[in-house]
């Protein structure tokens, strides 16, 4: 198999967001730091309720609830803001410039203009596909992002990592519904 793309900065930034979304690190502090300040407010209610009255405490409640409820959307723009920052920082180089990925029986090759690889079959601990690219998670936290958008035979491209996945006993994991959140 042999593909030709070039990645463009939304490809790396939708991988990153992915990557991230898959982290259990990442979701329980994503849960901690919305849960922590409305509890925190809370608790700071019940406590002034008895010496300042009703109105301080119903502005630390209603805070929290605003809290609980704006702070998702404030951390989704924050999170994509940050990896924007790091793609531009790290990857803009690798921005549209032509990429060969080959695979055989044994090995992938991928070939930019500053790199090439040859990396073990085996090395491959995952493939995820999503709406918008195929991802193969090697076991070195790396990964090969294969935008869907590039290949124009998308259903062959398909079923052999679909075979791969079988032959290595490793997960093909259908995520055609995700997005970030």
């Amino acid at each position: 198999m042999k593909l030709e793309f070039a990645l463009k900065e939304k490809d790396y930034l939708t991988h990153q967001l992915y990557v991230a979304s898959q982290s259990k690190r990442i979701a329980k502090v994503r849960l901690m730091n919305r849960m922590l300040a409305p509890a925190g407010l809370i608790i700071l209610a019940f406590l002034t309720y008895s010496n300042m009255g009703f109105g301080v405490a119903f502005s630390y409640l209603a805070f929290g609830m605003i809290w609980f409820i704006l702070y998702p959307m404030w951390d989704k723009k924050r999170h994509v803001k940050h990896y924007q920052k790091y793609i531009t920082e790290h990857f803009q180089d690798k921005v549209g410039k032509p990429v060969l990925f080959e695979m055989d029986e044994e090995y992938l090759y991928s070939k930019d203009e500053s790199s090439e690889a040859k990396i073990k079959l085996e090395t491959i601990e995952s493939i995820d596909e999503i709406k918008e690219a195929i991802y193969l998670r090697l076991n070195t936290a790396q990964s090969f992002i294969i935008p869907k958008d590039q290949i124009t035979n998308l259903n062959s491209v398909r079923h052999n990592f679909k075979k791969l996945a079988d032959k290595l006993y490793i997960p093909y994991n259908l995520n055609e519904d995700w997005v970030w959140k």
